[in-house]
């Protein structure tokens, strides 16, 4: 999103970004300001015990350091946007310049904004553009300036390849491990859920690869499953699993996703698709997790227990049409269209103009 909006800004404005988590890859092109450092927990410490492997790995200081170069910004910026929660408002607001805030971590339908984040949003930032209109409403009513114009996850999913990745003989069935450190171990669970389903069945499965995944390691996962790796097929047995980085290609082709991730299992819903979800291993995609996420997507989302009750659920959603098409309506209304980032691009040029 934050890489959109620099393009979206660029003729008009100098943009830099700094990356609060991670080396900020998909800011092709943008200047990135420095302190930049991968976590363990992959931004997700609060979700567990992640905070105390991202503590060793010093968290802190990073945090530390970037509020100084925030700080160092003062004066030589005209506005600043900040991409997440509140966390991310408040290190923004170190720049000591007005904020707009992207909110794409809160929602009314799952995880309520409370008293002392409300205090921060009305004393820190000029504009909150809500992920929906429930969220931006109840904002509103807590005396913040929120509104909503489309959902900006819907944004970066980008074009469709034209080249169909289905096959005429059966269904196509997407897995989704994720972009974050516990990735590797999510793929290991998945592909013993690919190989739990009845082979007979004619199946397809992709599994859509971050391009922050090193192949090698998919390779050594898969190898410890006992799948072997050419290329980008895995397969055991009569099972076959072809990995891909063409994350939208991928999503529009599916018919049943099965996602351990954030973001893309949002996205995956919001373009009609029905979402199987279960519990992984890591800091990320936690039970807790899970559950939220359930109550954000509504029928668009079967959570199961584990990867053994995930197979059946995928088995059922093959077999049952009308029940693909009624959660894959579910999500379509639950995210809401693109275009929000049209919206806050033209938002910021009028701040700008202001400002000038």
């Amino acid at each position: 999103m934050g890489a959109l909006l620099a393009r979206e800004l660029a003729p008009d404005a100098d943009v830099a970004a700094l990356p609060l988590v991670g080396m900020g890859l998909a800011y092709a092109g943008v200047p990135l300001l420095d302190p930049r450092a991968p976590l363990p927990s992959g931004g997700f410490g609060a979700r567990g015990r992640g905070w105390f492997a991202d503590l060793r790995a010093g968290g802190v200081g990073l945090v530390s350091r970037q509020r100084r170069t925030l700080g160092r910004r003062r004066g030589r910026v005209s506005h600043a946007v900040a991409i997440g929660d509140v966390f991310c408002l408040w290190m923004t607001a170190a720049a000591g310049t007005p904020v707009t805030l992207i909110a794409t971590a809160k929602s009314s339908r799952h995880d309520p904004h409370g008293w002392l984040e409300i205090q921060l949003l009305r004393r820190l930032a000029g504009r909150v553009f809500a992920r929906d209109e429930e969220t931006a409403g109840a904002l509103r009513a807590a005396g913040v300036e929120a509104v909503y114009v489309g959902n900006p996850l819907m944004d970066t999913i980008g074009h469709a390849a034209a080249e169909t990745l289905r096959r005429p003989d059966g269904h196509v069935v997407l897995l989704l491990p994720g972009s974050r450190v516990d990735a590797y171990r999510n793929l290991s669970a998945l592909l013993r859920l690919a190989d739990a389903v009845d082979p007979h069945t004619p199946v397809r499965w992709l599994c859509a690869l971050a391009p922050t995944l090193e192949r090698s390691a998919v390779a050594a996962v898969a190898a410890a499953a006992g799948w072997s790796a050419a290329d980008t097929i895995l397969t055991r047995g009569a099972a076959e699993v072809m990995t891909t980085l063409d994350f939208s290609g991928a999503v529009r082709d599916a018919d049943v996703v099965v996602s351990l991730a954030g973001t893309a299992s949002e996205q995956a819903a919001g373009m009609g698709k029905p979402v199987v979800g279960f519990p992984g291993s890591g800091p990320q995609f936690t039970a807790h997790f899970l559950a939220a996420q359930q109550r954000l997507l509504g029928d668009a989302l079967v959570a199961a227990a584990g990867w053994t009750d995930a197979a059946m659920v995928v088995r059922r959603l093959l077999g049952d049409p009308d029940e693909r098409l009624r959660r894959g309506a579910a999500g379509r209304l639950r995210m809401g269209p693109p275009g929000a980032i049209k919206h806050v691009g033209a938002s910021m040029r009028e701040v700008l103009r202001i400002r000038a």
